[in-house]
């Protein structure tokens, strides 16, 4: 007989794949204010952890607005990308240039697509974009992009702009190669202007352009924030240049908080951070319910349905509030549930499901911050066997030992590595709360912060299990020497010091 445990699904932790037949995204998608805000065009730069939903929002906006396409750098990117230079111009207006020739492109293809399909015809400024993306060896389906590598290469060599006239091709020129580069881009993005305008499309068919894992090619240092703070100001730019066309961002929060150029303010506006409070990610899971079993039921009774008496919103607060976190707690706690055949989520079930997810996520935040802070793994040994409630002495004393070491081996990073910067950055990337111990405050808690006078931190719920912190108090007291040895450990990651839990790269030796 199936069960409603057999039948159950959360979906899969990637937007893209999530997105296909087997996936639950577009059946079980829940509308947001910042899916709103992107869609309409109200907000063209959306912030978000990695994990927070920003791929998710991007792929259904692309999958309901037909005049959309995406564009993703690719990995091989990366360095050309950083790379890229232009003489006579500053490296971030080259990188901006880059940006907008790949923008301009992209509503060129989608100009020639709408103008054939729309309208039963192509005028002839439309028909100059036609061939200057043959001229160029650029493909017409809107809807791809090239490497960016290629385009890079492409704005560096001397595009053929024949197709706008053979006067305009000559008499493109400059006194540095970024100036002739920059005059011949705009010659592109005059043409993509006057075929907008020839069309004289209502506002409906308008373009939407959405752009993500700008990560992809970010590698924190100064020639990654010229291509994100490039990209910035040639999405801003679109409105202006493009009437009609609409243009969105979605960037993380560890990348874009860091960055520092002087129009940052100029962007405010444009700005929607994506906050998820615990009683939104419990109806995201209601909705995977829904969509999982196909049951028209209210969500209460869709829970209980699901899960038994004692698991509740606690669910959710064992996790970073993020959907990919959920949905990978939730899928786990399925799994568990199916092993024991239950027939509803037990809370014995989210206990034991709890153990292999902590290791997880404790591994998962090292990952995702290594380019920031390759020196985490070190500092989040140094809570193992310890109680989930640290005084600020205890965590002076704790931390020390290790941020000697590490501005030994990390001498690029020193000015993260003492005590102050380390709890703030401890306390940025969740790990650590603040505030009463009935009552903490965590970095995703609206007004959060590290007061100066804070004496008392707490280890997030989701990553005691794994560190088995899982008492207020330490059992066991931690000498200075241990500790240091401890600091001095280089593979952390090969030995797998996180929690000691098979996950498949090994077993942790442990001194005593």
């Amino acid at each position: 007989m199936t069960t409603v445990i057999d039948r159950l699904y959360f979906g899969r932790d990637e937007a893209e794949l999530d997105a296909t037949a087997e996936g639950l995204l577009r059946v079980g998608f829940l509308r947001t204010d910042a899916y709103e805000a992107a869609a309409s065009g109200r907000k063209r730069l959306i912030i978000g952890r990695k994990g927070a939903g920003k791929s998710a929002i991007c792929t259904m906006i692309h999958a309901n607005v037909p005049a959309s396409c995406v564009i993703t750098p690719d990995d091989t990117s990366g360095h050309e990308a950083r790379a890229f230079h232009l003489d006579g111009v500053t490296a971030a207006k080259a990188k901006e240039a880059v940006w907008r020739y790949v923008i301009a492109v992209q509503l060129a293809k989608y100009l020639v697509t709408h103008a054939r399909d729309e309208h039963g015809e192509i005028p002839e400024p439309v028909d100059a974009l036609r061939r200057f993306l043959a001229a160029n060896g650029e493909a017409v389906d809107f809807r791809l992009h090239e490497k960016l590598w290629k385009v890079a290469k492409r704005l560096k060599s001397s595009l053929a702009l024949e197709a706008f006239g053979a006067k305009v091709a000559l008499e493109v020129g400059g006194p540095s190669e970024g100036i002739e580069a920059i005059n011949r881009l705009e010659v592109v993005e005059d043409g993509v202007t006057a075929a907008i305008g020839v069309l004289k499309c209502p506002a409906a068919h308008g373009a939407l352009v959405l752009i993500d894992q700008i990560e992809s090619v970010w590698n924190n240092d100064s020639e990654s924030d010229d291509v994100v703070t490039g990209l910035l100001m040639a999405a801003k730019q679109v409105p202006q240049r493009f009437p009609g066309v609409r243009c969105c961002v979605f960037l993380r929060t560890d990348i874009y908080d860091q960055l520092q150029f002087t129009e940052r303010d100029k962007l405010r506006g444009e700005e929607m951070r994506i906050d998820w409070t615990p009683w939104a990610l419990h109806d995201l899971l209601v909705q995977r319910i829904r969509a999982s079993l196909a049951a028209g039921l209210p969500a209460e009774q869709l829970w209980d349905a699901v899960f038994e008496e004692g698991v509740g919103t606690d669910l959710v607060r064992r996790t970073l509030q993020r959907p990919r976190d959920v949905i990978q707690l939730a899928n786990r706690c399925r799994d568990v549930a199916a092993q024991y055949d239950h027939i509803r989520i037990a809370p014995q079930d989210v206990s034991e499901a709890l153990e292999l997810f902590s290791a997880w996520k404790l591994q998962d935040l090292s990952d995702e911050y290594h380019v920031n802070y390759p020196f985490l793994p070190r500092v989040l040994s140094t809570f193992e066997d310890s109680g989930y409630l640290i005084s600020r002495d205890r965590l002076t004393e704790q931390l020390e030992p290790v941020l000697e070491c590490a501005r030994d081996d990390f001498p690029a990073h020193a000015r993260y590595l003492d005590v102050a910067a380390m709890i703030e950055i401890l306390f940025g990337i969740g790990f650590l709360g603040t505030g009463s111990p009935w009552a903490p405050m965590y970095c995703y808690d609206r007004g959060a912060r590290v007061k100066p006078s804070a004496t008392a931190f707490m280890i997030h719920p989701c990553f005691r299990p794994a560190l088995r912190a899982t008492a207020p108090d330490s059992a066991v007291e931690l000498e200075p020497e241990y500790l240091r040895r401890r600091a001095l450990r280089r593979n952390l990651a090969a030995t797998n010091v996180f929690g000691g839990i098979d996950t498949g790269v090994g077993r942790v030796h442990r001194e005593d």
